[in-house]
């Protein structure tokens, strides 16, 4: 109902960071009897976005969904040189038109599963590039990053 959604908005509000396990299962796997069928939704790819347009819509603060996602996450679990824009932190940032609109699709994300429980959601908020330590490592359409750029956290 509304008054859930509202419900569960105000509670997404009040936690200190959310995550996504990212479980990438195809649909013939999802069909299997409840016992079979594994645990989880394809998450990693529509997780921001679904936020962002939470924000863009006025359901959440967009500064809360920052903290949320990025700079409690980088905190809570002592990631150094992680979570916010600061001297000295890596050069992690994602470039977001919030006045352009976008249409999930499974067949539009990276994800092997080709699925995904928002198909047909139309998203305020389009992401129009990620850097990775001050690299582009999407373009707003594919994914750039080469094998072997990805580096351990150095945490504590």
């Amino acid at each position: 109902t509304k008054e859930e959604q509202l419900a569960l908005w105000k509670a997404f509000s009040l936690a200190d960071m959310i995550a996504s396990d990212h479980a990438p299962h195809t649909i013939v796997e999802k069909e299997q009897s409840y016992l079979k069928a594994p645990s989880g939704l394809p998450g990693v790819e529509t997780m921001l976005p679904v936020f962002l347009d939470a924000a863009l819509r006025g359901k959440m603060d967009l500064l809360r969904i920052v903290r949320m996602l990025s700079a409690n996450p980088a905190r809570i679990f002592s990631v150094k040189h992680k979570g916010t824009i600061h001297e000295g932190f890596d050069a992690d940032i994602v470039l977001v038109n919030p006045k352009k609109e976008r249409v999930l699709s499974g067949s539009s994300l990276h994800s092997k599963c080709g699925w995904t429980p928002f198909e047909g959601r139309k998203l305020k908020g389009v992401i129009e590039g990620v850097y990775l330590r001050g690299t582009l490592a999407f373009d707003g359409q594919e994914p750039l990053a080469q094998k072997g750029m990805g580096k351990p956290l150095h945490i504590g």
